[in-house]
């Protein structure tokens, strides 16, 4: 990482083997997670109090900044929920998520903190394909559960076992109509 290598994303064009470098972001990239049109990135990025987000089309990189006393650090979990108009992100220790509000990706603008009953605060979090559920795993060798979230509400509506490995399998009349992700990508223009 000290090369600075870390500090971009890098595309790869799965026809051509094209390889785009995004970037430079302000430090080392942890999580990241894509847009339904693979036209913005969000991210984690070492000491970046908040998250980055690039526009994967012109290159440009915007932050936004948590408005209040969460230190820099490298968060882990961030999604788009599936219709994009909101980006969750784990902030640790914290026991709430960070919800952003992403009707202008570019100029995304702080929501609300999301409560969770955990205390032990948040590690991973991913949706429904369906988009009306989000699923917050908890930090990593905790014994809480993780939590289910209505995305509509932003109410708790339940836990299941302590999991941050989620796939989401639906099935019509018994043949697989729908595979999920654990990613929490943004599904809008994507057929779901």
């Amino acid at each position: 990482m000290l090369d600075g290598s870390c500090n971009y994303l890098y595309m790869i064009d799965p026809r051509s083997y094209h390889i785009t470098r995004v970037g430079s972001f302000s430090s080392f990239l942890g999580p990241f997670s894509v847009d339904g049109a693979s036209a913005y990135a969000v991210a984690n990025v070492n000491n970046v109090n908040g998250m980055q987000v690039a526009n994967l089309v012109t290159g440009e990189i915007v932050t936004a900044l948590l408005p209040s006393g969460y230190p820099g650090g490298l968060f882990h979990g961030i999604g788009w929920t599936p219709d994009q108009s909101e980006v969750w992100q784990s902030t640790g220790a914290s026991p709430n998520i960070a919800i952003w509000d992403m009707s202008n990706p570019m100029a995304p603008r702080f929501k609300m903190w999301m409560p969770m009953r955990s205390p032990s605060g948040s590690h991973w979090l991913t949706f429904s394909i369906a988009g009306d559920y989000g699923y917050v795993a908890p930090q990593r060798g905790s014994t809480d559960p993780t939590e289910i979230f209505n995305v509509f509400t932003h109410q708790s509506v339940g836990f299941i076992a302590s999991t941050e490995e989620m796939l989401e399998v639906d099935f019509t009349n018994g043949v697989i109509s729908a595979v999920g992700d654990q990613y929490g990508i943004g599904r809008k223009g994507i057929g779901n």
